[in-house]
C-alpha cells in the first residue's frame, strides 16, 4: 500500500456551538495538556545532543511517578510530577562526564528503595565509561561508579543469575572490539562476564527474555557484524551468533525486540540491518530462539530502518505487529505475513530515528503510535496515529527543539488513572534541553500500554509482555 501524507490523513472536524467535535467523540476531552510547572529546561552539550529520553519510576516511594532524565553535561535530574526537585537531585557526575541514554531505575540491591543506574562516557576524550549507581536520595550505592574500557550509551536491568538483586547488562565498546559487561549489584562482574559479541558499534542496550522457554532468561545483544545470545551465565546458545548480509551491518542506535509471535512460549528477535552506502537500503529481521530466520521473515527497505522496533497489536487482530521508521521519513506496520497493516505506511517529512512506543490514549481500546521528528532541530513535534494510520485528533504537538533520536514514555504519574507521556527535545545549537509532561485525560489501563517507553519497560528488557516487578 502507498504510504499517505499528513493532508490526506487529518480526520474531518466540526464546530458546532465552539466546541470542536469530531462526527463521533469531542476530542477537546483527549487533547494533551502539558502540566502545570512543565516544561523544565536544562543545560545541554551544543555537541552531544540528548538522546533516547527520559524514564519515569516512584522513586521516593510516595506512590506517584518521578522523571527522570540525564544530560550531555553530565547532570542526573529527578523531578516529582509537580516539577518539584527531590531531595539529593540533581547529581552530577565529573567533568567531561556525559549522560547520554536513558536512566534506568530499579531496586538493584533488593533493599526495598529504588536506585538509578545511568552509563557516563567522556567525550572521548579516554577510552574510559562509567556506570553509576545511586539510591533514591541521590547517593552513590557501595561498589559504585564502576570504570569500564570503552564507550556505551544506557543499561538494562535485570536478575540473570536469579539472586534477588538486579544486575546491570551494558553493551561496550573499546575501540573496534564490542562486548557485553553484566555488573552485579555490588559492582562486581557476573560470573561468565564479559562476553566479546564482534566489532564496531554496539547495541544501546542488551535485551532479556526467557528466549528458548527454559524458565530461565537469556541475554541478546549485537554488534555491527554479530547479533548473540548467552546463557546466564555467559554461554553461548546454540545456533548463534548471527551476521548480517555481506555489506549489511547491524544498526547500533537501536536494540534487539523480543516477542513471542507465534504464541509457542519461546521468543523472537527482531533486528535490523543497513548498508552503508549507496544504495542505503536495509532489513528487519526476524529470528528465532535458535538464530534461524523465523518463518523466512526478512523484509527490505529501500531506504534503511533507523530506530528500535515497537511491537503491539496495533490493528487489533490479536497477533503482534512490528513498528519501525525508516529513513525516507516513512513509519511502517507490518505483521508476521510482511504485508503493511491496512491504512500504512505513513510518510511524513522528519519522521525517522524516532523510537516510537504504543497505547491507547484516547480510550478507544486500540492503540496509538507515537513518536517524534527530525523535522527541524529547533521546532519538533510529536505525533500520535491510530492504529489505522490516520493522525490523531488533535496532534501533533508542538515542542521547542528537535525531538527525533527520543523516545517517549507513558505512564500515570499522580495517579489518577488518566495517561501521562514525558518526552525530551533539545534546542540545538543553543544548548538547551526541554523535559515535558503532558496529561493525555485518555484512561489509564496498563494493558493498553504495550510498548511504553525505548526497548519496551523501564528496565529496558526489549521485551514485549514483560512487566517490572512491583518494588
Amino acid at each position: 500500500m502507498a504510504a499517505h501524507s499528513l493532508r490526506e490523513k487529518v480526520p474531518v472536524l466540526l464546530l458546532v456551538s465552539g466546541l470542536l467535535l469530531t462526527p463521533s467523540r469531542n476530542v477537546l476531552a483527549y487533547r494533551p495538556e502539558a502540566m502545570p510547572g512543565w516544561p523544565k529546561v536544562v543545560q545541554s552539550s551544543s555537541v552531544f545532543l540528548e538522546r533516547c529520553g527520559p524514564s519515569l519510576a516512584d522513586v521516593d516511594g510516595n506512590g506517584s511517578l518521578d522523571i527522570l532524565v540525564g544530560t550531555s553535561e553530565g547532570t542526573l535530574w529527578v523531578w516529582d510530577y509537580q516539577g518539584n526537585l527531590l531531595p539529593g537531585w540533581p547529581q552530577s557526575v565529573p567533568d567531561p562526564g556525559m549522560i547520554q541514554g536513558v536512566p534506568v531505575p530499579g531496586d538493584v540491591n533488593a533493599d526495598g528503595q529504588m536506585d538509578v543506574v545511568a552509563c557516563v562516557n567522556d567525550s572521548f576524550a579516554t577510552d574510559t565509561g562509567f556506570i553509576y549507581v545511586w539510591n533514591s536520595q541521590g547517593q552513590l550505592l557501595p561498589g559504585w561508579p564502576q570504570a569500564l574500557m570503552g564507550w556505551m550509551t544506557e543499561a538494562s536491568l535485570s536478575d540473570p543469575n536469579s539472586d534477588g538483586t538486579l544486575e546491570v547488562l551494558v553493551a561496550i565498546q573499546a575501540g573496534d572490539a564490542i562486548q557485553v559487561e553484566i555488573r552485579q549489584f555490588d559492582g562486581t562482574a557476573l560470573p561468565g562476564w564479559p562476553q566479546p559479541m564482534g566489532s564496531r558499534w554496539p547495541c544501546l542496550s542488551p535485551s532479556v527474555g526467557d528466549i528458548d522457554n527454559d524458565g530461565q532468561v537469556e541475554i541478546v545483544a549485537f554488534s555491527s557484524d554479530s547479533l548473540c545470545a548467552w546463557e546466564a551465565d555467559g554461554t553461548r546458545m546454540n545456533g548463534w551468533p548471527v551476521v548480517p548480509a555481506s555489506g549489511y551491518v547491524f544498526y547500533g542506535w537501536s536494540s534487539p525486540a523480543l516477542a513471542d509471535f507465534d504464541r509457542d512460549g519461546d521468543l523472537e528477535i527482531v533486528v535490523v540491518s543497513y548498508i552503508q552506502g549507496p544504495p542505503f537500503d536495509g532489513y528487519i529481521h526476524v529470528y528465532d530462539h535458535a538464530g534461524k530466520p523465523f518463518r523466512g521473515w526478512s523484509y527490505h527497505c529501500v531506504i534503511y530502518p533507523n530506530d528500535t522496533p515497537a511491537i503491539g497489536d496495533v490493528d487489533g487482530d490479536h497477533d503482534l505487529e512490528i513498528v519501525i521508521s525508516t529513513h525516507d521519513y516513512t513509519l511502517h506496520a507490518l505483521d508476521l505475513d510482511k504485508n503493511t497493516v491496512l491504512g500504512w505506511p505513513f510518510s511524513e517529512f522528519g519522521l525517522t530515528g524516532c523510537y516510537p512506543i504504543l497505547g491507547d490514549l484516547d480510550g478507544d481500546d486500540n492503540l496509538e503510535i507515537i513518536t517524534g521528528d527530525n523535522r527541524t532541530r529547533n521546532g519538533g513535534r510529536l505525533h500520535a496515529f491510530d492504529h489505522d494510520g490516520t493522525v490523531a485528533a488533535c496532534w501533533p504537538l508542538g515542542t521547542i527543539g528537535f525531538t527525533a533520536w527520543n523516545s517517549a514514555v507513558l505512564g500515570d504519574v499522580e495517579p489518577n488513572n488518566t495517561v501521562n507521556m514525558v518526552n525530551l527535545s533539545v534546542s540545538w545549537p543553543a544548548g538547551e534541553a526541554w523535559v515535558w509532561l503532558w496529561e493525555l485525560s485518555a484512561p489509564y489501563d496498563p494493558d493498553k500500554i504495550e510498548w511504553e517507553c525505548l526497548s519496551h519497560d523501564i528496565w529496558h528488557t526489549g521485551c514485549y509482555g514483560f512487566q517490572v516487578p512491583s518494588e
